[in-house]
């Protein structure tokens, strides 16, 4: 690939392939957090100028998590299809080359980035306990949040409740949202997610 690649494929292959290589340098396991705390950015808004562009050194997190669930060869697929597209079309096709789609992968990615910090289990990522956990968007018994979503984004509110069913409304075409619940572990208020609903891997 080359410099008219996104930033996300870019700067982000290129620092996962490190990871790789050598673990914690330049670029270790804490430069992730930004992403955590900043979900609402989404993956095409992670660009080298722009409102997400401090997230561009995060961005391999998404790679690390292709890694671990589908294997490293997507990155090199992806590469390989950016020959002829560009960005978002090239991920596509280095998905769709190992039998994946992205609007499978994306939420699984999005669900994975639950199980670190206070929630990290033997499941996630080898530096998950490393790490500060997810930001909310919002938390209660109750949320009301009436901003439209970006692309590629996510958001994680935490609701208290005691078990059995939830309510959930939209106000628009809902067609584009993938929402998961994810139970703590023994009812508790915080910690790993409960067995059978872990959030790491593919559907």
């Amino acid at each position: 690939y080359d410099a008219t690649e996104p930033a996300w494929l870019l700067n982000g292959g290129a620092d996962w392939m490190v990871t790789e290589v050598e673990v914690y340098a330049p670029v270790g396991y804490s430069s992730v957090q930004p992403m955590l705390d900043e979900p609402e950015c989404g993956l095409t808004e992670i660009e080298f100028y722009g409102r997400c562009d401090h997230l561009v050194n995060s961005s391999w997190l998404f790679w690390q998590f292709l890694a671990d669930t589908v294997g490293p060869e997507v990155l090199l697929k992806t590469m390989q299809a950016s020959v002829e597209l560009d960005g978002i079309d090239a991920l596509e096709a280095g998905l769709s080359a190992l039998g994946l789609q992205l609007a499978e992968v994306w939420p699984a990615f999005v669900a994975a980035n639950l199980a670190v910090g206070p929630r990290a289990d033997e499941q996630g990522y080898w530096f998950a306990d490393r790490l500060e956990g997810v930001t909310a968007t919002a938390e209660g018994k109750a949320v009301r949040d009436t901003r439209s979503y970006k692309a590629l984004s996510a958001r994680y509110y935490r609701i208290d409740h005691p078990g059995g069913e939830l309510w959930l409304g939209t106000g628009g075409d809902p067609a584009a949202l993938v929402v998961t619940v994810h139970p703590v572990d023994h009812g508790k208020s915080d910690g790993p997610l409960e067995s059978g609903t872990g959030p790491f891997g593919l559907p």
